[in-house]
């Protein structure tokens, strides 16, 4: 399992958060070319939940065949691989 951890500090727009995505994807060979994000999940949605958050939590999707999971815990954003779709 390979896991990323950003501070929250750095989450402060859904771009933000956008871009850390970004980034993790790539880091997992998936190539911006080969999806849409947007058709895949609602980033500023996905933001809200977990920003408003008062305890931890977790929540997993899956873009191009790779499932990630964000996971927010002691002020810090962390984003793993836990698979692929059909693993």
């Amino acid at each position: 399992m390979t896991v990323s951890t950003f501070s929250t500090d750095r989450i402060d727009t859904s771009e933000s958060l956008l871009i850390i995505i970004l980034e993790a994807l790539e880091a997992h060979g998936v190539k911006s070319e080969e999806y849409q994000l947007y058709d895949e999940i609602d980033v500023e949605a996905l933001e809200r939940v977990i920003l408003s958050s008062s305890t931890s939590i977790k929540i997993s999707f899956t873009v191009c065949d790779l499932r990630l999971a964000i996971k927010m815990e002691n002020s810090e954003i962390y984003i793993e691989k836990i698979g692929c779709k059909d693993s």
